[in-house]
């Protein structure tokens, strides 16, 4: 048995925030994640890897979808150096329901996803915060500080937006519009005047094994990492309603270990986060810790997802470029745009309730642009994650059954997301003068996907646990602890009550922070 006075379970960046602060607030803390600690040489691109138009690079796309993984075929984060880091669906199963497929994007490291992500760092405003009918308990001010800790330690890069819907942070490094990009947004601009578009925020940090939050806390000397261990369950002392600790298997040799502590923080990725509480079944939870509600699993959240790859002609890309693509430094370029929503502005009488942003980059160094639109959907009680009892993993956990399905409202918002996107592309064209192409690979996806909406999957879910005022219509109160077991957290974006447009990394990282200040301040 392993003690400690506070246990993380998952190591990604919202976990690595949680042991930052918990090990310099005086804690000694076992952080558990179920994968290894990557090698050094993970992080190395090649000259094939950072040229995105080689042919030879995208070949095991073509070999995934000679297996029918589309799913891993077409993200933009997995490359031939990345593809292994992803979990095997075949291997590491799920279940969906017929004809509602989901494309949950799972890395087992420590440091997960924080991995791959795009890095942008956009804050949520008040607005976003107060949706009627799906309020936060929380406000802008109250995220505000965390913000700005955590866009100075990642060395966030960007340029004062001037717009009260893209709230400025705090920018470490100086980031503009490429000449392209200032085309593009002129354009777009000229024809439709509310399609305002501001720099990017984006995490200029360089990629390691361990984030700069771990390396942080290491140098406390009171962290104590455990890899290779997956939790299956927390647990209880007895007949105790107060939970104990953590049950966890080890990945290498499937023995069972166990770690006690007074405080259990969960940050291990929205869904599995959910998974492990659902698992956590005893006498005095016999649905599940903190489930006495029924709500966790509940309102499980996806950005609906519009993107558009093209291609520069050759005759305007970079001879010699400066930047290649670095899948575990997306955006590393000084450049991009957002443009925050807009479609309700336009038309007040829009079908849908909620809106969506647009960011983009275009770059003569890897002949990229890039447009991608992310939308805030409506929860629904019925999209929800449950456990598959009769079905278990290699480590005895049951399989996790992902029912989703987008609403009517949401499917409206991608065919106005989709309208647009043509819109603005068609405005660059005509103004620049520039015909895009499109790679092999965007043609093979617009064929594919050309028959209906997307697949759900944007790696950004959210939601099962989430946060309110009130123990009956919420799973965690305002500083993520669950109502019905107090000493434990969930610190991951499991307990959002909605999806803002935005990235929610930053967000998630600036509520695990908050929270792990309360804590210490309550011990």
């Amino acid at each position: 048995m392993i003690n400690a006075d506070a246990i993380v379970v998952g190591a990604g960046l919202n976990g690595s925030w949680v042991a930052k602060e918990l090990t310099s607030g005086g804690m000694r803390v076992a952080l558990i994640d179920a994968g290894p600690v990557l090698p050094d040489s993970t992080f190395c691109i090649d000259r094939l890897q950072a040229d995105v138009f080689n042919p030879r690079y995208h070949l095991f796309r073509l070999k995934l979808l000679l297996k029918g993984d589309t799913d891993n075929a077409f993200n933009k984060f997995i490359t031939t150096q990345t593809s292994k880091l992803f979990l095997n669906r075949s291997r590491e199963p799920y279940i969906t329901p017929a004809g509602r497929d989901f494309a949950w994007l799972r890395v087992r490291a420590v440091g997960g996803r924080g991995h791959l992500w795009g890095r942008v760092m956009l804050r949520v405003s008040d607005n976003q915060l107060s949706a009627p009918g799906f309020e936060w308990p929380v406000r802008y001010a109250d995220l505000a500080p965390y913000y700005s800790e955590i866009e100075r330690l990642l060395e966030m890069g960007g340029a004062p937006s001037k717009m009260v819907e893209v709230p400025d942070g705090e920018y470490v490094h100086e980031r503009a519009l490429h000449p392209l990009e200032q085309v593009f947004c002129t354009a777009v601009e000229r024809r439709w005047p509310l399609r305002r578009a501001a720099v990017n925020h984006v995490a200029e940090y360089e990629p390691a094994p361990l984030s700069p939050m771990l390396k942080a806390a290491h140098a406390t000397g009171r962290l104590q990492l455990f890899p290779d261990k997956a939790v299956v369950a927390l647990t209880t002392a007895g007949g105790a309603t107060k939970i104990t600790g953590v049950a966890a298997v080890c990945a290498k040799s499937g023995g069972v270990v166990t770690f006690r502590a007074p405080i259990v923080v969960l940050a291990a990725s929205a869904f599995e986060s959910v998974r492990i509480l659902l698992n956590s079944r005893s006498e005095k939870f016999p649905n599940g810790v903190g489930n006495r509600n029924g709500l966790i699993g509940t309102r499980i959240l996806e950005h609906m997802m519009v993107n558009f790859f093209g291609q520069l002609p050759a005759s305007i890309r970079a001879k010699n470029p400066t930047y290649g693509h670095n899948p575990f430094k997306l955006n590393a370029e000084p450049h991009g745009f957002y443009m925050p929503p807009f479609s309700h502005r336009e038309n007040p009488q829009s079908s849908y309730r909620f809106g969506y942003g647009v960011q983009g980059t275009i770059s003569t160094d890897t002949g990229l642009i890039y447009l991608g639109a992310f939308g805030e959907t409506v929860p629904s009680d019925s999209n929800r994650l449950r456990l598959d009892a009769t079905n278990k993993d290699r480590f005895g956990i049951p399989l996790a059954s992902i029912d989703f399905s987008w609403s009517a409202e949401d499917l409206a918002m991608w065919k106005d997301a989709d309208r647009a996107l043509s819109q603005m592309l068609e405005a660059f064209s005509s103004d620049s003068g520039i015909k895009l192409e499109r790679p092999v690979t965007g043609k093979m996806y617009d064929m594919l996907m050309s028959n209906g909406p997307p697949v759900p999957g944007s790696n950004h879910e959210c939601g099962g646990a989430r946060m309110g005022l009130n123990p009956a219509s919420s799973v965690v109160d305002p500083y993520n602890r669950l109502w019905e077991a107090p000493n434990v957290l969930v610190c991951d974006s499991a307990c959002f009550p909605t999806i803002p447009c935005q990235n929610p990394t930053l967000t998630s990282m600036a509520l695990a922070v908050r929270a792990s200040r309360q804590l210490l301040a309550d011990a």
